[in-house]
């Protein structure tokens, strides 16, 4: 997307660029190799590309212009939840005799899972599975303290609170990836598959 933004910049609005700087939010050194290679032609160009770790890391007197993620909000950790006998319960992940990963069922974790149902005004059929995102609220937060003047665009799939909990999701909207294909099970090829839950737009 970077490499995509700057391509148009220099192509449409080149005079624009000594009054940008990009900055990419990276926490992994081995991606911040690969994105220095893919923009290699726009840093030796003289464009003002750079890294930080956080949002908390990047200007503490905060910015004026666009902050935008693409596909990120799907990657952040969810609560599996599982409405049964009447209540809500978590789906938390533990071993069996053998030593391979299972599905516990108990109480929830915490009661802002079954405060995030009644804000949507949401009843679950039964034996509904389902995610919620309780990382959203601390994350808006840090994004507005940060963004002085601007906007923030963000990128990503997802439904609106009534459709994204609608009967046809029944089983949730998880989602396992390995190479590229869509697997069946995120407790296999643990910590080499992408895991992704659509976006709930309401809360969002």
């Amino acid at each position: 997307l970077c490499r995509d933004i700057l391509a148009f910049l220099e192509r449409e609005i080149p005079d624009i660029r000594p009054q940008i700087r990009y900055v990419l939010i990276e926490r992994s050194a081995r991606m911040i190799e690969h994105q220095r290679d893919v923009l290699e032609p726009f840093l030796s160009a003289g464009w003002p590309v750079s890294w930080c770790r956080g949002l908390d890391t990047f200007l503490p007197e905060g910015i004026e212009g666009v902050i935008f993620s693409n596909e990120l909000v799907d990657a952040f950790p969810v609560h599996r939840v599982l409405f049964q006998g009447g209540k809500l319960h978590e789906i938390y992940v533990g071993l069996d005799e053998h030593g391979d990963f299972t599905e516990i069922i108990g109480y929830p974790s915490t009661q802002q899972l079954e405060a995030r149902f009644n804000s949507l005004g949401i009843s679950l059929a039964e034996g509904y599975r389902t995610e919620v995102n309780l990382s959203l609220s601390g994350w808006l937060r840090q994004l507005a303290a940060v963004l002085k003047r601007g906007v923030a665009l963000l990128i990503d799939y997802g439904y609106e609170g009534v459709n994204f909990y609608g009967q046809d999701r029944n089983l949730g909207t998880l989602a396992y990836y390995y190479n590229h294909v869509q697997t069946n099970n995120p407790y296999q090829r643990v910590g080499k598959q992408d895991i992704t839950s659509h976006v709930e737009f309401t809360t969002l």
